[in-house]
């Protein structure tokens, strides 16, 4: 199967022509709300730290509405007849998979890397563990 950029590009135009409306609350709620609590609420004085506990509440709730405006964008744009109701409401059920798995992911990260290396390291003939070489008297 060939998928041409023209033609997913024309598909991409009538979505957003057709849902413009739709979406634009969405938006607003998740990209530009959030920066505009942060400019009202959190001080601009070169002084002063912002990440007291009201940054932190306005970075965590930032970024919650951000996943959930862009969970609930996709939601809009990949179903016709999806409607604003029916997408905030995808949004919210779908945030805390993504939510969930944006904390694994980084766990993981180690443990992949090593076996990564391990399974590329064999491919290569490289052995990856030394044996333990012994200084006699000093029990090393």
């Amino acid at each position: 199967m060939t998928v041409r950029i023209g033609t997913v590009w024309d598909s991409t135009q009538q979505v957003l022509a057709g849902r413009a409306v739709m979406m634009a609350p969405f938006a607003l709620i998740g990209f530009v709300l959030p920066g505009l609590l942060q400019i009202l609420l959190l001080p601009s004085s070169p002084g002063q730290s912002s990440m007291g506990p009201t940054g932190l509440g306005l970075m965590i709730l930032s970024m919650l509405l951000g996943i959930w405006a862009q969970l609930a964008i996709m939601a809009l744009a990949t179903h016709p007849a999806t409607t604003s109701g029916d997408a905030s409401r995808a949004g919210l059920r779908r945030m805390w998979p993504v939510l969930g798995v944006a904390l694994v992911l980084p766990l993981t990260r180690p443990l992949f890397r090593r076996v990564l290396a391990r399974v590329v390291a064999a491919r290569l003939g490289i052995r990856t563990s030394s044996p333990r070489h012994e200084t006699p008297g000093l029990g090393l």
